[in-house]
């Protein structure tokens, strides 16, 4: 599990890059209801995006997932439909 309690008093960011950092789950990133990108390039993502539901980012318009381990569709049905729908996701 990687360990996002640094950023938890950042509840006011609209944007936030976390490329290259050996990401390897989202499990336990903070609520951040003010964020409007998210950066998560070139990690070891492959799962687990439904966590990002529970971090009120109801205001995100882009998603970035470049060069991370997401090998089916499957894995990107969190970020479809509900209060949580970014308008842009990368995936290259």
């Amino acid at each position: 599990k990687d360990d996002f309690a640094e950023l938890e008093p950042y509840t006011e960011l609209k944007s936030l890059t976390l490329n290259s950092c050996g990401l390897t789950s989202l499990e336990g990133f903070p609520a951040m209801p003010k964020l409007v990108r998210l950066e998560l390039s070139d990690n070891l993502i492959s799962e687990g995006l439904e966590c990002l539901q529970d971090s009120s980012l109801v205001l995100l318009r882009s998603l970035s997932l470049a060069n991370n381990k997401i090998a089916t569709l499957d894995a990107l049905e969190p970020l479809l439909g509900g209060h949580f729908a970014p308008a842009r996701v990368a995936l290259a």
